[in-house]
């Protein structure tokens, strides 16, 4: 059996460990807040289709399932379109050149920070028939 060093330390893993909990807390807690907004600022509508669709498909009996989804295809949209529209994480998470690249004429050193502006292309009006 083959022995492996890790060069983390504990603090690192920690630390690391501690941001995804917070991070993903928080932007789960961020998205939710920003459906119900929505979905109070358009109860004759928005709510009030997705309340039918979920209504239609699962019923007030049981809860949904993870199978539901594939038949409620307003409801899903309605989820990934807060997602688009209210970007939680606006420059998303930076990422490293794995390898020397070139992109639309810009040279990318391996090793550079790339951080992508998630926002942008959320907003982009050729992209998007009503962006915000």
């Amino acid at each position: 059996m083959q022995s492996y060093t890790s060069s983390y330390t504990a603090r690192f893993i920690m630390g690391n460990v501690l941001s995804f909990f917070i991070a993903g807390s928080n932007t789960v807690a961020v998205t939710i807040h920003w459906h119900m907004l929505n979905f109070a600022n358009n109860a004759d509508t928005l709510q009030a289709r997705v309340q039918q669709e979920i209504d239609e498909v699962v019923g007030r009996e049981r809860q949904p399932t993870w199978e539901d989804r594939n038949k409620m295809p307003f409801t899903m949209a309605c989820i990934w379109e807060i997602y688009r529209w209210k970007t939680v994480s606006p420059l998303g998470v930076p990422r490293g050149a794995g390898e020397d690249t070139v992109f639309d004429d810009y040279y990318i050193p391996k090793g550079t920070t790339i951080i992508p502006n998630v926002w942008a292309v959320h907003n982009d009006p050729t992209l998007w028939e009503e962006p915000s």
